[in-house]
């Protein structure tokens, strides 16, 4: 199995079209490599943290693929990470939608990237595996 690099660069959040957790965090743009192909994601880390490493980014995209792998509805997510959806016109219950969808398209893009070896990452203990095969 090929490596996984990436480029991580700090880049400052304008505002437009942030959700509130994510102007108040520091913004990365991470490019992810992978056997010839790439993604690049929006990361964000509280200020405490330094600067994030491919395997905190890979992590992550890991761990958020795994809620849309399996299956899980909006509700469902929503559910496991707090949110309300009690008024789907509240501001939370729009945020929530839209961290959901970026959830689900993010996923795509990981599944692209890692191809044929994105089940075997999946399967990986993230935390005792994925470094091996970060860079």
């Amino acid at each position: 199995m090929t490596m996984i690099s990436s480029n991580i660069t700090a880049r400052r959040p304008t505002g437009v079209g942030l959700l509130p957790w994510q102007a108040r965090s520091d913004a990365w743009t991470a490019q992810i490599h992978y056997q010839g192909r790439s993604m690049t994601v929006p990361f964000f880390t509280g200020s405490a943290h330094a600067h994030p490493t491919t395997w905190d980014v890979v992590y992550c995209l890991l761990s958020d693929a795994h809620y849309v792998m399996w299956g899980q509805t909006l509700e469902e997510f929503c559910s496991d990470f707090g949110y309300d959806l009690d008024d789907p016109d509240s501001r939370e219950a729009q945020e929530a939608t839209a961290t959901y969808r970026q959830t689900v398209k993010q996923t795509r893009s990981l599944k692209r990237l890692l191809g044929d070896d994105f089940e075997r990452f999946m399967a990986m203990d993230l935390e005792e595996e994925l470094t091996a095969h970060c860079q």
